[in-house]
């Protein structure tokens, strides 16, 4: 049995291809956004903010998937640059 991917794993498939590698992509935007505001910006923090504003446009318009996939998506990404260093808490143990 094949599992079905996502809409956000399909849109994150589609966008390498053309804006490249996405956790260099959270590394560079970090740097950026950093310069610009004049404060340290860790990778990790990237999808976080864009997160957050895709769930704003969510609280707008709730039936709208395209917010919710992206949403999805920022925390795929999340996930990514976090890498192994992820903890797999599942219980308070």
């Amino acid at each position: 049995m094949t599992e079905q991917k996502t809409a956000a794993e399909l849109l994150l498939e589609s966008r390498v291809a053309v804006y490249g590698d996405r956790v260099d992509n959270m590394v560079r935007t970090a740097q950026m956004w950093g310069a610009l505001l004049g404060v340290e910006i860790q990778p990790w923090q990237v999808p976080f903010m864009m997160s957050s504003y895709k769930m704003l446009r969510a609280m707008q318009a709730p039936d709208y998937s395209d917010n919710i996939d992206d949403v999805d998506g920022w925390n795929k990404m999340f996930r990514e640059i976090l890498g192994d260093d992820l903890i797999q808490a599942r219980t308070v143990e």
